[in-house]
């Protein structure tokens, strides 16, 4: 699995709901939420320190990069780990989110501009026997990584 490629944009998805995007852009990282979002009945900021804005404007600066540098480990050898099995260049918030951003912690999702959250109203899945559960479990550490 080599390196994906890089963008300079994530979109943010909650529920399987699109709510907006994180850019980070010559050393600028914003926040956009989309409109769609914020006018929604069910449309809620991701953060209290990130509320909706008048004229929905972007949030910038530190305050973006704190909120996602949160959705990640504290623990810069997991970062680390993280950042050598998706063969990184780096173990900036922006480059892990990128890759591990489909599978957050809670409800919100981070994935690239071309692609969009399965479907969350049906499972997929294939019954296994004793057998393949055993065989699954004996190579869980070199099994693919979830969404890949």
């Amino acid at each position: 699995m080599g390196r994906r490629p890089r963008h300079d944009r994530l979109d943010l998805w909650m529920n399987g709901i699109p709510v907006g995007y994180w850019e980070a852009r010559r050393g600028v990282e914003r926040l956009v939420y989309l409109p769609a979002w914020v006018d929604d009945p069910q449309g809620r900021p991701l953060s209290l320190s990130l509320p909706f804005t008048p004229g929905n404007q972007p949030h910038q600066g530190a305050i973006v990069a704190d909120y996602f540098d949160n959705l990640l480990p504290d623990s810069q050898p997991i970062r680390r780990r993280i950042a050598q099995r998706y063969r990184l260049g780096s173990t900036a918030p922006f480059e892990l989110l990128a890759s591990i951003g489909r599978d957050c912690v809670g409800a919100l999702q981070l994935l690239p501009p071309d692609e969009t959250p399965v479907d969350l109203e049906s499972i997929d899945g294939t019954a296994l026997d004793e057998a393949a559960v055993a065989d699954v479990l004996r190579h869980a550490t070199a099994a693919p990584l979830p969404g890949h």
